[in-house]
């Protein structure tokens, strides 16, 4: 879809620009943030490989799902990375052999991560109850993307924190036997203040949810109109307004149903629900918009079978299109050939 042109590369910048900045700013190293950036690189190129193949299996994935993947991904997996390099930085300066500082990171780290991860998977997996195909497609594709960042910060990220040694953290190397500098500060005593009681905090904070959730209670669910999809009354909607006061709804976008001839009993029956009794079907492959009345009897009133050009090309559908005239009474609907391939 055009509306989604080029949204994949603005926000892939958009967001590591983002990501990059709270990095340097969280690890205050100009060295270690490349690591979880090439993480998550990987995680994500790995995921749309596999959304790729899926697709041949009948995935639906769109600009939108492509965007969101994009963000989605590479948030998660920084996430992720952010909680294990903590773990592992404090870690480092309780053993003196970085393997095992990773090893004892990764089981206390671990739980949490996956927890996260499959919190975030299960919800997205939700998506695919949606009537929406677009909407459903984003379900598994964003599921995917999650479920490939967690694999690759609790495997790759490790492996590269290990391989290139405490010298990334510089310029604080987190020393074996130096002192946390997290145990101080402001949110070291808030930490240590809610480990005093922690079934108080978790219930006040379950309470307080749901009391943010009552907000939810009589909130109807739907699509939004065109109108409703802005803040202010752009020229176009007011335009809408103003098409909607004089015309009836649909007039400007009438459904075309094209089909062959041997499915006429088929295009009539699912027509059928509609205000408009449906049209017979015609001799030959043709399409029509808004049929209310039955298919011309008179030989004059009967659209003309395709047209050719010397070429052997077939004319488009606007250039066969039957004019209004004498011999077609103005209550007639209008008719037009289809070129012979085309199927539906």
């Amino acid at each position: 879809m055009k509306i989604f042109k080029g949204i994949d590369t603005t926000l892939l910048y958009a967001t590591l620009a983002v990501i990059i900045v709270l990095l340097l700013l969280t690890y205050r190293s100009p060295i270690l943030w490349l690591l979880p950036i090439i993480s998550a690189w990987v995680s994500l190129t790995v995921a749309q490989a596999v959304i790729y193949l899926l697709t041949q299996h009948g995935l639906v994935v769109n600009g939108q799902s492509g965007g969101i993947l994009v963000v989605l991904v590479l948030g998660a997996s920084t996430d992720y990375a952010l909680l294990l390099v903590a773990r592992y930085r404090e870690e480092l300066r309780r053993h003196e052999d970085r393997h095992e500082a990773m090893a004892i990171a990764l089981r206390r780290a671990g739980p949490a991560i996956i927890a996260s991860a499959g919190t975030v998977i299960a919800g997205m997996l939700c998506l695919m109850i949606a009537e929406s195909a677009d909407i459903s497609g984003l379900g598994p594709v964003a599921a995917i993307g999650i479920a490939v960042g967690l694999l690759a910060m609790i495997t790759l990220l490790p492996a590269l924190l290990v391989i290139v040694g405490r010298w990334v953290f510089w310029p604080v190397r987190p020393r074996y036997g130096s002192a946390e500098p997290t145990t101080r500060g402001f949110w070291a005593g808030v930490g240590r203040r809610l480990a005093i009681r922690p079934r108080a905090v978790w219930v006040t904070t379950a309470v307080l949810l749901a009391c943010a959730w009552l907000g939810l209670i009589g909130f109807k669910i739907g699509s939004l109109t065109t109108a409703q999809s802005f803040r202010g009354t752009p020229a176009s909607v007011a335009a809408e307004q103003v098409v909607a006061q004089h015309f009836p709804g649909g007039a400007g976008e009438p459904v075309a149903v094209i089909g062959n001839a041997a499915a006429a009993p088929q295009l009539r029956a699912a027509r059928a629900p509609t205000a408009s009794p449906p049209c017979p079907g015609p001799p030959s492959r043709m399409a029509w918009s808004s049929c209310k009345e039955p298919w011309p009897a008179s030989p004059t009133a009967r659209p003309q079978p395709p047209r050719w050009t010397g070429s052997g090309q077939p004319f488009t559908p606007s250039q066969v299109r039957m004019p209004r005239s004498a011999a077609v009474p103005p209550s007639t609907p209008m008719w037009s050939a289809t070129p012979p391939t085309t199927e539906t």
